[in-house]
């Protein structure tokens, strides 16, 4: 998965204190694909991250040792992310056994633009399948490469080397089908429902979510119109071990107001109230769990503002526009202390859920902002200024997200989670979403004491 651009820095900023390369994460002041040795060099390093079957990178324009950013040359075709995606799978298509894509993106930072190659061997292990017995020749810059047909490339610390031990093939061969099984299933829910591509027009969105409205709040006058979403939040919990299944019918039972699955109610305790509605008459059937809420005074079903979809395999979807997204005084923004409150209950509420389920394996956390280009954060804990007071009028360019979508993700074993842990995870995601808003911190929590102010929280839902 191609990590966001505050996910991307994070990660840099870890590399250039530890200076060191790893067996998931190689860097390149630069990769031409020109020659023949060009090629055969870039295919050797993506066969070795592929065969460590885990989410492996390559990062280009960085300075070897140091990881200090130099930046991709002016005239660099890796500068065109589209185009060298397409060309660099062309590169690779039929050169290993099994085939393998990768994804690749650039980011801006620090004023230079640096490239990522993104390599999931979910089918390892890898082995180079050239026709000849060799591929290769001169570079256009440094010695010579080949790769060699019937070879099995693989990470030995930094460098990408054939495998000549025995315990290392059969490391590869020990983790491919766990992999296999997980990486299938998790595709077809992310792919089905479009949360596979964050720069995607079509991210996010389905049939459950094209049922959702935006509540503008009108200036002029008492009350508030509604508009089909361009904008909401969607927070997706899926299980990253396989082996989780879900009675969806019985759910349906367990997941009464009055039942408080878990036997806690911590996750329960100011739940919001559409959530209160949707547990009291969900759709139920074997297939899914399905709870949608829409506006009391409208009485429009297709006037929908949330829903929850649970799948049998563990999918936890929730999806929500107001209060968690509106448009005031033509200003559209995500309300941040709102969408952070709501984040913090459904972690519960899922942690609940696998508890009952008995699953205890790793699980992901997706948070995803749909539609975010021309957006700001609002809605703000004790001490920062409101984007709507006075002195918060010249809006800064920097506090105005350009980016299509977002995409965040962590993973814990959730059902096993303290309370710290949870925090600790919400905290992290806070402030990667703050960080695409231009916030060196968090503003979802208190300026004095960097609390998140969870009864003023309580009383807005």
């Amino acid at each position: 998965m191609i990590p966001s651009q505050a996910e991307f820095e994070a990660s840099l900023q870890r590399l250039r204190e530890q200076q060191t390369e790893s067996p998931v994460v190689d860097g390149k002041a630069d990769l031409p694909l020109e020659t023949e040795g060009d090629r055969a060099f870039f295919i050797r390093h993506v066969a070795a991250l592929a065969n460590n079957v885990e989410p492996s990178h390559l990062i280009i324009g960085i300075e070897d040792r140091t990881w200090k950013p130099i930046g991709l040359p002016e005239n660099s075709p890796l500068r065109d992310s589209d185009q060298t995606q397409r060309r660099m799978n062309q590169i690779l298509a039929n050169r290993l056994d099994p085939n393998v894509s990768i994804r690749y993106r650039a980011y801006e930072v620090s004023d230079v633009v640096l490239g990522l190659v993104a390599v999931e061997g979910t089918r390892a292990p890898y082995i180079i399948a050239i026709e000849d017995q060799q591929y290769g020749g001169d570079r256009t810059r440094g010695e010579p490469s080949y790769v060699y047909r019937g070879a099995i490339y693989v990470r030995r610390g930094a460098n990408s080397v054939i495998a000549n031990r025995q315990s290392e093939v059969l490391e590869i061969i020990s983790k491919a089908p766990q992999m296999v099984t997980d990486s299938v299933q998790l595709d077809e829910f992310l792919t089905a429902y479009n949360y596979h591509d964050v720069e995607s027009e079509d991210f996010g969105r389905h049939a459950l979510s094209d049922r959702l409205v935006e509540e503008h709040l009108k200036a002029d006058a008492p009350g508030a119109e509604y508009v089909p979403a361009r904008s909401w939040v969607s927070f997706v919990f899926y299980p990253v071990d396989s082996g989780c299944e879900i009675d969806t019918v019985a759910l349906k039972e367990k997941l009464q107001p009055n039942q408080r699955i878990g036997r806690e109610g911590q996750w329960y305790h100011g739940v919001p109230e559409p959530f209160l509605d949707m547990f009291w008459i969900p759709r139920a059937t074997p297939k899914e769990f399905l709870g949608t809420w829409y506006h009391r005074k409208d009485q429009i079903a297709e006037k929908t503002s949330h829903f929850i979809r649970i799948s049998p395999l563990g999918h936890i979807e929730v999806g929500c526009t107001y209060p968690l997204f509106c448009k005031h005084n033509g200003v559209r923004c995500f309300t941040f202390v709102t969408l952070i409150g709501y984040l913090w209950q459904m972690v519960y509420l899922s942690r609940a859920i696998y508890r009952e389920t008995g699953f205890y394996g790793e699980t992901a956390v997706l948070v995803n902002l749909v539609g975010t280009n021309g957006t700001r954060l609002a809605d703000f804990a004790r001490g920062w200024a409101s984007p709507f007071s006075p002195e918060y009028l010249v809006l800064r360019e920097r506090e105005i997200c350009y980016y299509p979508n977002i995409q965040i993700e962590r993973r814990l074993p959730l059902a096993d989670a303290s309370d710290d842990e949870i925090e600790t995870t919400i905290r992290e995601i806070a402030r990667d979403i703050g960080a695409y808003y231009g916030q060196e911190r968090p503003r979802c929590f208190d300026y004095h004491t960097n609390e998140f102010p969870y009864r003023d929280y309580l009383q807005r839902v």
